[in-house]
C-alpha cells in the first residue's frame, strides 16, 4: 500500500503544484517562473521557468519547462533540466526525445537582452 502511495505521488504532474507567475512576453511567447521553487545555496540559486507559445506549436512542442541555476557572484546561468511539452503551460505529455540529457551544459554569461536577466534579479536579489 505504501509503495502504491509513493507511485501516485510521482505520477501527479509537478506543475499541478507550481504557481506560475508571468515575467514577460515577447511576440507570441509568454515567460513564467515558479517563485515557490527558488532554492538558494551559498552563491547559487535555482528556479523553475516555463516558456509557452500562445499562437500554436513552435514545432513538435508548445511549451518548455526548465530548471535553471544562477551563480549570483559570477552572473552566469546554467540549464539543469529542460523538457518540451505538447500543450501550453507544460501540460500534456513530454515530447519524446526532448529531455536534454547532455548535461552539464556549461554556464553562460547573462545577456542583457534575455529573460535570464529578469530571472537572475529575482533569484539573486541584485541587478546583473
Amino acid at each position: 500500500m505504501k509503495s502504491m502511495m509513493i507511485l501516485i505521488v510521482f505520477i501527479i504532474p509537478i506543475n499541478a503544484y507550481a504557481e506560475w507567475s508571468k515575467v514577460s512576453e515577447y511576440q507570441t511567447t509568454t515567460f513564467y517562473v515558479d517563485t515557490a521553487s527558488i532554492q538558494k545555496h551559498d552563491n547559487k540559486a535555482q528556479i523553475q521557468s516555463l516558456n509557452t507559445e500562445s499562437s500554436g506549436k513552435l514545432s513538435d512542442y508548445t511549451s518548455i519547462k526548465t530548471l535553471i541555476e544562477y551563480d549570483c557572484n559570477e552572473h552566469t546561468s546554467q540549464i539543469l533540466t529542460l523538457n518540451h511539452y505538447n500543450k501550453a503551460m507544460a501540460q500534456g505529455k513530454p515530447v519524446p526525445d526532448s529531455v536534454v540529457s547532455l548535461y552539464p551544459i556549461l554556464p553562460v554569461n547573462l545577456n542583457a537582452k534575455t529573460i535570464d536577466v529578469l530571472e537572475f534579479e529575482l533569484v539573486c536579489g541584485q541587478k546583473s
